[in-house]
């Protein structure tokens, strides 16, 4: 026989009118949950567990009240669940949430009751939260608050008085307030505001299974409409009412089961309520759910199995508003019907097809709704019976079709629709028609990377792009980026950069290299589509180079003429160069929010016009060295003298400076810094000043003073210890042994320090630790933030004498650490190595640092085994660092 649950033998006798122990309830509350853990781990639905959950808790307090609340009070109070726990939702650390019903609130006795049974619930680890209202109280707060009327109609009675119960649910029916119409125009807005929390996406790096897009709070939104319309007790009724079909009510009950066992999850992994997709936690909860493979292969099939369920949650939950809207909205308002175009008219602007059989018989329909839609703005949606007619609709979209040349035609139109194509393609991926017409697009719908990173799913991630490269267009948003927009207005094909957005990442996933599978993708597309031969070579090279210009403004030194004149060289034109500037900085922004910054943006901008200077030139009169250094010194010069600076003083400390220092800096630097070093008179004194934003979008900081190994080591763990991140610095030695370092640095947000108090003290703080470099800085110790602790570190280092003639080049991969900078100077410090240059790039959750060293002497390393020491000096310091 099997034993009862929950069994309330557990808990101790006691004499009547009190209560048993404390730990006696406890031992109950552990043992059940003991109990549904079993259940879970011997493969239970999650709807079993969650209702196993509210029937202990259940039993739990009912015990507790019986024994607490005396026989004579009951007709003058009720207890009743609400929320999660009225539907009996409850999941391991769920909120218990109670009204507790009174016929008067000013009895003292009752009062003191409720006090202690709400104490004894916190005490024995329930988390309770209550209200304590009589039934005029909760008629008022209802009719104020629409979420209390929700909690009441989703509410069910735990012990008390039934009548007064009942009097409760008569006095809020939707008869007397919040008739349906009502109810569900304040739920409708209510999601509006919860979706825009969400940036209306949930395809995000830590989403949160509840309150997103597509979540939980999807379907119980129908599920309180459905109760207020119909007094409906089960979302079964749908299919009674010819709402949704047998089917689509199994994929929602579906969707709701698997993100119910994916929440349980949650809250046994981390002890506590929780409903965000923790990225440190992914992986676990992909380990416990049953999900195999090598490497990350587990962690993303897991992640992409959430993805798509909740965009079949979201989907649904369109097509019900949607129906909904139709029954309590516009019943009583004459339908607005417009036969205006063949296969498809508007009901109350919302567009549907002519017939059932439309598709059937005309299956360019499936495209040409959408272009329908992009040419006509003033239409709201796509009705929900059309909605499901595409859905059954998509067995349709085959070989056959992708080469009808009517299907092509309407796709290629919707591309060049000057409005609305960003919205038209995130409704054909929600539809499932985007992945259906290209086949490559179905592998990464849902598709997440396992690094922090990217942040957003690969199909989001080019929705996104697409988004930004469309904002490029559109003269509202032209003081974002001006350059980008101005490059814009004259591209005349903008289809094309909306291609190169499509496939730039359509090759995710798959075997290979994802940029040159992406652009084999074109050559296929640009047949079927008619694209000239030209077109498509543009396309397929934007995709197969993509990440070409980021990588060369951030891994190269774009201050030598050597890398630019390659970079113009692999670039060929100034056609491919603009499209490939505008891609890259759409890619950018669409890959990460945080991404984006001042630095970046002017570090392409600087690319871009040098490189489009050298293709201006033509590439057989490319830029020399010395014309670079003569212009930056007459252009400086003449700055300067704008500011009655004498000629000869600068000539005189600028002799000192060396060629290098004028390559490497720009007319403006070289102006600001020189005026620096000329008021400067103690020079046994350390020269440190600081612009608080430069045309690089930083922050700049240059040291001049006596030169010593000693110098970087200082300035990077200062800087580090402010919580600065240092994006490139540029180390040069004058011939009077003094050094010009500049340091580039952005706040934790990526944006330039701006605050005068905290520019003073990054100054006050490097003139200190300049003037005693006999004792140097210690980095300070941080945690390591929780993202980062489920990576495995990686470390990769490696030499290369031939990127800089005279340097070598030390390039450092590892996952990124607080403090990591200032440890890797250190280690150099340690080998007598000289830094002159320094490029540093975060990626996510990985440093791709390079810098560019000589030995004491100012030679490059050309010792194999000195060498092989530095990179595993290097190796064992940043291991100890991860341990």
């Amino acid at each position: 026989m099997q034993a009862a649950f929950p069994d309330l033998s557990l808990v101790d006798a006691a004499p009547k009118g009190e209560l048993p122990s404390y730990s006696s309830y406890r031992a109950l509350l552990q043992y059940g949950s003991q109990s549904i853990y079993e259940k879970f781990k011997a493969g239970a639905p999650a709807s079993t567990l969650i209702a196993m959950r509210s029937q202990l808790v259940d039993a739990t307090i009912i015990h507790i009240w019986q024994r607490l609340v005396d026989q004579y009070l009951h007709p003058h109070i009720a207890l009743i669940a609400v929320g999660g726990y009225g539907r009996r939702e409850l999941l391991p650390h769920s909120d218990i949430d109670l009204l507790i019903l009174v016929d008067q609130n000013d009895n003292t006795e009752i009062n003191e009751t409720i006090s202690k049974l709400v104490t004894f619930l916190w005490d024995i680890g329930l988390q309770v939260g209550h209200s304590v209202r009589t039934i005029p109280e909760c008629v008022t707060e209802a009719i104020a608050d629409v979420t209390v009327i929700t909690n009441i109609m989703e509410s069910r009675q735990l012990a008390g008085s039934p009548s007064l119960y009942e009097n409760m649910l008569d006095a809020t029916a939707s008869e007397k307030i919040w008739a349906p119409q009502a109810f569900f125009s304040a739920k409708i807005d209510e999601q509006k505001k919860r979706y825009a929390k969400f940036n209306n996406s949930a395809y995000r790096l830590e989403p949160n299974i509840k309150e997103s897009p597509g979540g939980l709070r999807d379907i119980q939104t129908i599920a309180w409409i459905v109760k207020r319309y119909f007094g409906a007790l089960d979302l079964r009724e749908l299919v009674e009412h010819d709402f949704i079909t047998a089917e689509e009510f199994s994929t929602l009950t579906k969707g709701q089961e698997h993100l119910w066992k994916i929440r349980y999850v949650l809250h046994h992994l981390t002890g506590r309520e929780e409903d965000r997709l923790l990225f440190n936690l992914q992986r676990d909860i992909a380990d416990t759910l049953g999900f195999t493979g090598g490497g990350n292969e587990a962690v993303e099939q897991f992640m992409q199995s959430y993805y798509r369920t909740i965009m079949e949650i979201e989907r649904l939950n369109e097509m019900l508003i949607q129906l909904f809207q139709e029954a309590l909205l516009f019943q009583q308002t004459p339908e607005k019907i417009v036969e205006f175009i063949p296969h498809f008219r508007t009901r109350n602007n919302y567009i549907e097809a002519a017939h059932d059989e439309t598709f059937n018989e005309y299956p360019p329909a499936l495209i040409k709704i959408f272009l329908v839609i992009a040419k006509n703005p003033e239409i709201e949606g796509v009705r929900a019976h059309t909605i499901r007619l595409i859905r059954e609709s998509l067995p349709l979209i085959d070989d056959h079709f992708r080469n009808d040349v009517r299907v092509t035609t309407m796709f290629m139109e919707l591309l060049r629709q000057p409005h609305g194509l960003t919205h038209q393609l995130r409704r054909m991926n929600r539809y499932g028609v985007l992945a259906a017409y290209l086949p490559a697009f179905q592998n990464i719908v849902g598709r997440m990377q396992y690094d922090l990173f990217h942040v957003y799913t690969v199909d989001e991630h080019i929705l996104m792009v697409l988004s930004h490269m469309r904002r490029f267009a559109v003269d509202a948003y032209k003081q974002e980026l001006p350059l980008c927009s101005h490059i814009m207005a004259y591209i005349p094909r903008k289809d094309i950069l909306y291609l190169a957005c499509i496939f730039h990442d359509i090759a995710k996933g798959r075997k290979g290299d994802h940029s040159t599978l992406g652009a084999e993708d074109v050559k296929t597309f640009g047949k079927q589509h008619g694209l000239s031969s030209d077109d498509t070579h543009l396309i397929s090279w934007l995709v197969k180079n993509h990440l070409l210009m980021s990588l060369t403004a951030q891994s190269k030194d774009i201050s030598d003429p050597a890398v630019i004149n390659q970079f113009a060289l692999t670039v060929g034109s100034i056609k491919y160069l603009q499209h490939l500037y505008l891609l890259t900085c759409a890619d950018i922004q669409g890959t990460n929010p945080t991404l984006w910054t001042s630095w970046k943006d002017n570090l392409l901008r600087e690319l871009y016009l040098k490189t489009l200077n050298v293709l201006k030139r033509g590439l057989s009169n490319p830029v020399d060295k010395l014309e670079i250094i003569e212009h930056s010194k007459a252009v400086a010069m003449d700055m300067l003298e704008a500011c009655s600076v004498s000629r000869q003083s600068v000539k005189h400390i600028w002799q000192n400076f060396g060629d290098d220092y004028f390559l490497r800096y720009q007319p403006d630097e070289i102006c600001w810094q020189t005026q620096a070093v000329l008021k400067h008179h103690q020079l046994e004194i350390p020269l440190v000043v600081l612009r608080k934003e430069t045309t690089r979008g930083c922050t700049e900081i240059f040291v001049y003073t006596k030169d010593s190994n000693s110098l970087f080591v200082a300035t990077t763990t200062v800087i580090d210890n402010m919580g600065l991140n240092i994006v490139n610095a540029r180390i040069i030695t004058s011939q009077s042994g003094h050094t010009l370092d500049t340091f580039l640095v952005i706040n934790e947000d990526g944006q330039p320090i701006t605050e005068p108090f905290k520019l003073d003290e990054i100054r006050e703080s490097l003139q200190k630790a300049l003037e005693n470099l006999g004792t140097l800085p210690v980095p300070m110790k941080r945690n390591t933030i929780r993202q980062l602790k489920s990576f495995e570190n990686q470390i990769k280092v490696s030499a290369d004498n031939t990127t800089k003639p005279g340097l070598t080049a030390l390039s450092v991969s590892a996952l990124d650490q607080p403090g990591l900078l200032s440890h890797l100077a250190r280690c150099l410090a340690d080998e007598n190595l000289r830094v002159h240059d320094a490029l540093i790039n975060t990626l996510g959750e990985r440093v791709e640092d390079i810098f560019f060293v000589t030995d004491e002497k100012r030679q490059p390393i050309t010792s194999s085994a000195q060498l092989q020491r530095i990179q595993e000096h290097i190796q064992r310091k940043l291991e100890s660092i991860q341990s």
